[in-house]
């Protein structure tokens, strides 16, 4: 099943009023793994001048690596950013643009030293007075508060919204699935609950407790280890 963008009109028009502002905006987006945060924010990058970096755990060479992968199709096969300065000015030049940035899983910034520090101070400096907009995504919700939303962390203050993305409500399903009886609908919710990555694995041909057994119950099923 492919992935599917349902019952997030909410958070979707709330990044766009955001957008429409004209001026610089810092937007932390956090919530746990596999809630969707990344299918949100490709769908609010569409149709828009808008630029999606994922941040991988490592060092700062693994970091800086695929960041630059990112951005090779403006420069050449095999482009490199020389040091993380080199990327935040990279930036700075796009969100004068009015570009939306999206950095995702940037809590893995504070494994690169000083990187944090460094992206507090380009805001302060270069990325506030442009208008564009910048996306912090995050899915450790404990990393998420150290490194911005706790009181001594390094982008406190810095914020100009906050959006934590929450699994799907009950209203959701049935918008995904089509085929389900409402009976059927309350059976998935409780095995599954609104957990995107999880529903994908349904499948609709299945009964519920098909699913369940397939997924869950199986030893070899996708899903068995998770809590």
């Amino acid at each position: 099943m492919g992935s599917r963008f349902v019952d997030r009109r909410e958070e979707l028009a709330f990044l766009e009023e955001l957008a429409s502002r004209g001026r610089a905006q810092l937007v932390l987006v956090y919530g746990r793994r596999r809630v969707g945060k990344t299918r949100l924010l490709l769908e609010f990058l569409k149709g828009r001048k808008g630029l999606y970096f994922y941040v991988p755990r490592g060092g700062a060479e693994t970091v800086l690596a695929e960041l630059s992968r990112s951005v090779e199709g403006e420069f050449f096969r095999g482009f490199r950013f020389p040091s993380f300065p080199a990327f935040l000015e990279y930036l700075a030049g796009k969100l004068e643009q009015g570009y939306v940035v999206v950095v995702d899983e940037f809590q893995r910034l504070a494994e690169v030293e000083g990187a944090l520090s460094l992206l507090q101070r380009y805001w302060d400096e270069r990325f506030s007075r442009g208008r564009g907009v910048l996306v912090l995504s995050g899915s450790a919700v404990g990393a998420v508060h150290r490194v911005a939303l706790r009181g001594d962390a390094p982008l406190y203050g810095r914020r100009t919204a906050v959006l934590k993305l929450e699994p799907l409500g009950f209203g959701g399903l049935a918008e995904w699935f089509t085929r389900y009886s409402l009976v059927d609908l309350v059976k998935v919710y409780g095995v599954f609950g609104g957990t995107p990555a999880y529903l994908e694995l349904v499948d609709e041909s299945l009964s519920p407790e098909e699913n369940a057994v397939k997924l869950v119950l199986s030893k070899r099923g996708p899903l068995h280890e998770e809590p």
